[in-house]
């Protein structure tokens, strides 16, 4: 996805620039889109996640929740107070792009229904160009229940920048409640078929998820749940479930505002500073939710030092899993370099460390006795953190044990 943060703007403008010029009263908007999402699919998983390719598949991911959302936040945002109000005149208006090409919008259901066609709209020379027509709808309002409805149509959507093409046709639709401090939970359902030249294969989407939201004056968000697919053309499907160590990744756009979603491990957090140095978490139903602060202003890798000794027992030397999280975060959790040492360890003690798991560090050696690991982790902006796991590799749990301690002696 090269472009999608934009067009939230450029409804905002879009509509704006509709109200002043009018262009005939509208064709009113009776049907609406229907979800496609598949509940009852027979798609089997067949994709293997490894480190090389979770930044990739976060990143598809991410952009197959994401994309929809911006287009319905900016439909939201500009008809919303916080429940839509439809007092938009109907009409359509064709608009030239800051740099190159044109936008109309077309305006129905006094704001109800909005569509936007782009024909190689580009805002500056290093912008994306985008072509094709994306159709936005808020419906069934209930101002009791503080509910609606909406949905987004793309079709044969298109964003091109130099050499990278990203493509998309497909619906979305939401079930939307307004909950206390104007917290807005989506339930969505989304159906696509896209195609990015960075994965250089089609990849159709199933996924329903729930979102939360609220705008502080910092956007942020969270994916709370996700169930169905990402099927690859070639390189096979992979299940989405809320109960499995998938994928973590982090959300930004929305112009100057910033929208998170992660997932890891089945644990959620969801944290704004309200003012310096005060945070507020919004509780989402998981375990050990505040292990990971995934919502955090500074993206800079960060070790938290722990002088604890973890204990494993291994009977017949099976690996020590290490779990990263214990001791490291990153907002955009893309640690994909990890570099580690055995810097203490018993004399002679021949060990292992296997990194095929991206979450997990996994420790074998022919040697009971206590370990002390050097990690560093890296990630792609090629910030790093770097500290010290102490761990007892023990065979089994007997009383005569002598009690663990920190590694005195270097192999």
């Amino acid at each position: 996805m090269l472009k999608t943060h934009r067009i939230c703007i450029i409804i905002a403008v879009s509509i704006i620039s509709a109200c002043g010029g009018g262009g005939g009263s509208g064709a009113s908007s009776n049907a609406k889109p229907t979800s496609k999402f598949i509940e009852n699919h027979s798609v089997s998983a067949s994709y293997i996640l490894n480190r090389e390719n979770v930044p990739l598949v976060a990143e598809e991911f991410r952009n197959e929740i994401f994309q929809p959302i911006v287009v319905f936040d900016g439909h939201r945002a500009t008809i919303s107070a916080p429940m839509p109000q439809f007092n938009i005149q109907n009409g359509g208006q064709r608009i030239a792009c800051d740099y190159t090409g044109a936008v109309t919008t077309t305006v129905q259901d006094n704001g109800g229904t909005i569509t936007l066609e782009f024909e190689q709209c580009k805002d500056d020379a290093n912008d994306a160009s985008s072509s094709g027509t994306i159709k936005s709808y808020i419906y069934n309002v209930n101002e009791a229940a503080q509910t609606y409805n909406g949905a987004v149509e793309f079709i044969n959507y298109q964003e091109d920048f130099g050499n990278r093409h990203f493509s998309a046709n497909g619906t979305t639709v939401f079930d939307v409640r307004i909950a206390e401090y104007n917290i807005i939970i989506v339930e969505a359902e989304t159906h696509r078929n896209v195609y990015d030249s960075d994965i250089q294969e089609n990849l159709e989407s199933n996924i329903a998820y729930a979102f939360l939201y609220r705008q502080l004056p910092e956007y942020i968000g969270l994916a709370i749940s996700a169930s169905g697919y990402l099927n690859f053309e070639n390189s096979g499907a992979l299940l989405l479930s809320s109960d499995q160590d998938l994928v973590a990744t982090t959300l930004t756009g929305l112009g100057n505002r910033q929208a998170f979603v992660k997932l890891h491990n089945n644990r959620y957090s969801l944290r704004y500073s309200e003012r310096e140095g005060e945070y507020l978490s919004i509780g989402i139903p998981a375990p050990r939710i505040d292990d990971i602060d995934a919502f955090a202003a500074n993206t800079t890798p960060q070790y938290t030092s722990d002088s604890r000794i973890r204990l494993f027992y291994a009977p017949n030397h099976e690996a020590a899993e290490v779990l990263l999280e214990e001791w490291f975060y990153d907002a955009e959790f893309n640690l994909h370099n990890i570099d580690v040492n055995i810097v203490c360890s018993p004399n002679g003690a021949q060990t292992n460390i296997n990194l095929e798991d991206p979450f997990k560090i996994k420790f074998t050696s022919d040697t009971y006795g206590s370990y002390t690991l050097n990690v560093k982790i890296t990630d792609s902006d090629g910030k790093f953190a770097q500290g010290l796991i102490y761990i007892n590799y023990s065979q089994n749990n007997q009383p005569g044990n002598p009690p663990p301690s920190q590694c005195q002696t270097n192999s």
